[in-house]
């Protein structure tokens, strides 16, 4: 695994903090810095950032994803949520959406 890789795998324990902080403090968005790392003779620096506005979201559909090679189609989804406490996520994998309790 590379350095900006490790970097990068730190998300996984970072991100369901900064959607509790989202849902319990009404925060637009919400980012942390997972660290530095250095190419060649730049630094740069890997932030996780989750965003709960629509209009601020990067990608806002399936198909903006295509020319990316990451997904064919825009799929429906019939969501099998899961309580996760303070909000419910959906549990198959190329979905994952999470809403606010019902």
């Amino acid at each position: 695994m590379t350095g900006s890789q490790e970097v990068a795998a730190t998300a996984v324990d970072n991100v369901d903090s900064l959607v509790t902080e989202i849902l319990e403090h009404d925060y637009a968005d919400n980012e942390v810095s997972l660290g530095r790392i250095l190419c060649g003779q730049q630094e740069m620096q890997v932030v996780l950032k989750v965003v709960a506005v629509r209009e601020s979201f990067i990608f806002d559909e399936f198909e903006d994803l295509t020319e990316f090679g990451q997904a064919i189609v825009k799929q429906d989804c019939d969501h099998d949520w899961e309580n996760m406490g303070d909000h419910f996520q959906c549990t198959y994998a190329d979905c994952q959406l999470t809403k606010v309790g019902e």
